[in-house]
């Protein structure tokens, strides 16, 4: 599933229109979000295929939309951003339900790979932008975790193995 309409929550409002104009130039739709109010209102008015959410609005939180995101649509992607990453706050999020967590600045090929779940941005057709974190390395999934193809995509976190020379 390639998400076509996005739901952008972000109180950074440059930062999301800049992310609102990259997804359109890709034949997105997109709806755009500076609260947690205005986004709940606008997916219950469309439901979105995917959202990108900011951690840290003004007064809430990202974490606290991807629980009534997933009861609108349990195939939703949803990829949290956030200038403040820790590994804990990305366990929090993909325990309530986020498919992604990716550090800001966010390039649109990593959000973009984040919403196709397949590590492919150029799905989504027009000129692409140069994305300086992946560059950087980040990007990249918290502590390892791995994304697995269903229905939609949900992330785990790995199997923990014993060491190969512990006694049985």
């Amino acid at each position: 599933m390639n998400p076509r309409h996005i739901l952008i929550v972000d109180d950074d409002v440059n930062y999301g229109e800049q992310l609102q104009r990259s997804l359109l130039r890709r034949n997105c739709t997109v709806d755009l979000a500076h609260d947690a109010a205005s986004a709940l209102m606008l997916a219950g008015a469309r439901t979105p295929d995917g959202a990108v959410l900011d951690l840290r609005l003004a007064e809430d939180s990202g974490l606290r939309l991807i629980e009534p995101l997933r009861a609108l649509s349990a195939s939703m992607v949803i990829v949290l951003l956030t200038g403040y990453a820790s590994v804990a706050t990305a366990v929090e999020a993909i325990k309530r339900g986020a498919d992604d967590y990716l550090p800001k600045p966010a390039g649109i090929d990593s959000i973009l790979r984040a919403l196709n779940g397949d590590g492919k941005p150029d799905e989504f057709e027009e000129t692409r932008d140069h994305d300086a974190t992946q560059a950087s390395g980040m990007g990249a999934h918290p502590a390892g975790a791995q994304c697995q193809r269903r229905q939609h995509f949900r992330c785990r976190a790995p199997a923990r193995h014993a060491p190969a020379d512990a006694a049985t």
